[in-house]
């Protein structure tokens, strides 16, 4: 509406109560909030906003919430919602639909994923080297998840042992500099990351549920991310940073975020950040009927599902909550949903089958973020 009007009156509801009301000529407007009602995932509060022109009328939402590391009541370093410590418990998402493949068949098939994440214990989602529609957002917002956002990954071909073979056995900080192997020796690549990155950021800024950026995962396409993270710092203070989830790490963001699938999690010397499980379990059982891979594919195998609850459930003591009290400050499950031949999800691809006994599941995330106080 920038420009076509002469004055906008901007009116806020807290539900059915006016707490504001407001006149603005120009196209930015401060409205002051001093007893405002927190969003988190147990109190998802949003506030309904109106603002109303001589021409026409839009209603919006927001909510109010900080993100932060700080101390909790032991001294450890947290991630901090609304300045109180949050372990945060969530599930790797790439977001594909056997029905519509990367887009949703409906909003209902998104409502019901979403409650049902929610219902199993975690309160949040990695979205996974994809950005989804605006509206998955919303419902976000709307039901208490949060969300980190993962950076569609692009460049040319990468260099296989330096992203693939060699940090699966413990060699995990190569320089990101040599574009050659990063697939980014052409200038224009890195250039239009960034083009797309700022897309990216524009579209998704004033999404509430959003807590961290991810710009570069497992080496794909990474180069510069220590500029890279300053250059989204300076564009959005508000939201965390993991400028390298997985491994190449330079020491920049706020996250020294691993991925362990193939040996037990052990807590990394403490460099001054959060410490998260930013990926790990990747278990495989096939459901027949509800998955189709060509070929099945997934960390540790499994034939039968109660044995396969059994080892999610243990892999969360032992990596998990083993951790916490060492600093472990989140931690993601691959993953949300079978893909294609990763036959590793907690629901199958269809999303009629939940393979994990959901009561138990529950019980397990809420120890977890208990486990932080």
């Amino acid at each position: 509406m920038a420009g076509t009007f002469s004055q906008a009156v901007i009116t806020v509801f807290e539900g059915d109560i006016l707490v504001h009301r407001g006149i603005t000529a120009t196209n930015e407007y401060t409205i002051p909030m001093e007893n405002f009602r927190p969003w988190s995932p147990s109190d998802p509060f949003l506030y309904n906003l109106y603002i109303q022109t001589e021409d026409e009328t839009v209603k919006s939402y927001f909510g109010m919430r900080k993100f932060s590391a700080g101390k909790d009541s032991k001294g450890m370093q947290r991630f901090m919602l609304n300045n109180r410590p949050l372990f945060f418990s969530g599930l790797l998402d790439q977001g594909y639909s056997v029905d519509g493949l990367m887009t949703y068949p409906s909003e209902e098939a998104m409502i019901y994923e979403l409650r049902k994440v929610r219902q199993l214990g975690f309160n949040m989602l990695r979205k996974h080297i994809k950005q989804e529609c605006r509206r998955w957002y919303y419902l976000c917002d709307l039901l208490g998840v949060l969300v980190m956002q993962d950076m569609p990954s692009g460049g040319g071909p990468y260099d296989f042992m330096t992203t693939a073979a060699l940090p699966t056995i413990g060699f995990r900080t190569f320089r990101d500099d040599d574009y050659e192997k990063a697939g980014r020796a052409d200038e224009r690549s890195r250039k239009i990351f960034y083009e797309e990155l700022d897309q990216m950021l524009d579209t998704l800024y004033n999404c509430t549920c959003i807590f961290s950026w991810v710009p570069f995962n497992e080496g794909w396409g990474q180069f510069d991310s220590v500029k890279v993270s300053e250059h989204i710092r300076s564009y959005d203070s508000t939201r965390l940073i993991d400028a390298a989830s997985g491994w190449h790490d330079q020491g920049a963001g706020d996250f020294n975020s691993r991925h362990c699938y193939f040996r037990p999690f052990r807590m990394p010397k403490y460099d001054g950040r959060l410490t998260i499980l930013s990926e790990f379990g990747g278990y495989n059982y096939l459901e027949y009927g509800h998955s189709e891979p060509v070929k099945v594919y997934g960390y540790k195998k499994y034939t039968d599902k109660l044995k396969l609850s059994k080892g999610i459930l243990k892999a969360y003591e032992r990596d998990v909550l083993d951790n916490i009290p060492k600093g472990l400050c989140g931690s993601i499950f691959t993953q949300l949903s079978d893909v294609e031949d990763e036959c590793n999800g907690l629901f199958t691809a269809d999303r009629r089958v939940v393979k994990v006994d959901e009561r138990q599941m529950r019980r397990m995330n809420e120890k977890c973020i208990r486990g932080v106080r």
